[in-house]
């Protein structure tokens, strides 16, 4: 839903900005959304956990607290 109202309240903030401010503004605008994002990548780095394609969660088995119930994978071979 978030991702929803971004795209549709995006184009208007930034033609708004656009608009009233010149394009310095809206340069201004990308530059603090990624510097905000790349902090926030540097904070928690050491947090981030690499994507587990088999589907089990190795910290959850680790830890004894749920059984391991794994399935088959079943390939289907494209045409």
């Amino acid at each position: 839903m978030a991702g929803s109202i971004a795209r549709t309240i995006g184009p208007i903030i930034v033609s708004f900005l656009f608009d009233h401010y010149g394009p310095e503004a809206t340069w201004g605008m990308q530059i603090l959304v990624m510097g905000v994002t790349i902090l926030i990548w540097v904070i928690f780095y050491r947090k981030i956990a690499p994507f587990d394609e088999s589907g089990s969660n190795s910290q959850l088995e680790k830890k004894g607290s749920m059984e391991s119930s794994k399935t088959d994978t079943i390939s289907i071979d494209r045409l």
